[in-house]
């Protein structure tokens, strides 16, 4: 004899099965996607966007692989008196300069040299790029572009006042076995000759020297 109640007792435990994976699903693609954004946080600044010192070694350990013919190049810039800037401005102005300055470092360089290279901020006024290329002299032509960009272009605060700044930059090329932040080491020596020497200026290794012919960089 035919029993409805056998059917819907197999319509519900079949409802319920679909629902139950339906849900096991959502909540898997839920974890998924909060994985992803913690992943994604952990590795930007909070301010500019860029990418941060943690994912330093990921990414220059990808560039350096990149292309066989190209070189990778450190390069480390620090806004010259940002904390002058900070202390007569106040911070919430001096996060307008980083922002802005940031944006227009980023943009430069992928529009240059997407997809083989990197932009970061390492905290406070410390930014620094990787960029992997067979050509350093374009990448030392763009650094000079944006160089003088800011010294003629300032940045207007919240207040209305127009900002004019510099930076000092040091870039060096890593070399085969080292490890990455011996090379960012040595970028970093580089922006503390550019400081010592006047400020304002972009400072290279010898082996940039040999191969640019700028005069207007420090070397």
């Amino acid at each position: 004899m035919f029993s409805w109640s056998y059917v819907l007792v197999f319509f519900l435990g079949t409802t319920f099965t679909i629902l139950a994976e339906f849900q096991r699903m959502h909540s898997e693609r839920d974890k998924d996607e909060r994985m992803a954004k913690l992943h994604y946080e952990s590795i930007r600044d909070d301010l500019t966007g860029l990418l941060n010192f943690r994912a330093f070694d990921k990414e220059i350990n990808s560039l350096s692989h990149d292309v066989q013919d190209n070189d990778t190049f450190i390069g480390v810039l620090d806004i010259d008196h940002f904390k002058k800037i900070n202390d007569t401005y106040g911070h919430l102005n001096g996060n307008i300069i980083l922002s802005d300055f940031s944006k227009r470092l980023r943009a430069d360089i992928h529009y240059n040299f997407d997809p083989h290279c990197a932009v970061y901020r390492f905290g406070g006024d410390e930014f620094s790029f990787v960029i992997s290329t067979s050509k350093p002299q374009n990448m030392i032509d763009l650094l000079q572009k944006f160089e003088n960009y800011y010294k003629t272009h300032p940045v207007t605060i919240s207040n209305g006042t127009k900002v004019t700044f510099s930076f000092s930059c040091g870039i060096t090329r890593h070399l085969v076995g080292e490890t990455y932040n011996k090379a960012l080491e040595r970028a970093d020596k580089l922006v503390y000759q550019a400081k010592k020497n006047g400020r304002g200026q972009i400072v290279v290794d010898d082996y940039l020297k040999e191969k640019t012919n700028n005069n207007n960089i420090d070397h």
